[in-house]
């Protein structure tokens, strides 16, 4: 088996689990929006979550895209694309939703990728 085979593996692994990600977010989003509809949450507040969740999913699938065929991949490329659109998409959560029971701890810069982890892996990105 050749590197580019071992790469393009990989990069499929990875765009399947991005893909996995924006899917889970999606239907936890749309259980929290049919919430704050029960709740009388108004239509504004509504319409600021979709869009904070079509934003986090573009950013995504620039991350995705990064590990596409074709391009040289860069892990940590995609993994800082990924952070960043977690972050953005925490940002708007907290404008729309204001901070719950108290302070919240800054998410303005992404996390650092945790240590003896390969950069650009799924795990770091969790970590």
């Amino acid at each position: 088996m050749s590197i580019n085979a071992i790469d393009n593996a990989g990069r499929t692994h990875l765009q399947r689990d991005l893909k996995h990600l924006v899917r889970d977010v999606r239907h936890e989003v749309q259980a929290e929006t049919k919430e704050l509809r029960a709740a009388g949450g108004s239509r504004e507040q509504i319409a600021a979550v979709r869009s904070a969740m079509s934003d986090f999913r573009d950013g995504v699938q620039a991350a995705s895209q990064d590990a596409g065929r074709g391009k040289s991949f860069d892990p940590s490329g995609v993994s800082e694309k990924l952070s960043l659109a977690v972050v953005a998409f925490t940002n708007a959560l907290k404008v729309v939703n204001g901070p719950a029971g108290g302070e919240m701890p800054p998410a303005d810069e992404p996390p650092l990728p945790a240590e003896g982890l390969a950069a650009g892996s799924v795990l770091d990105v969790v970590a």
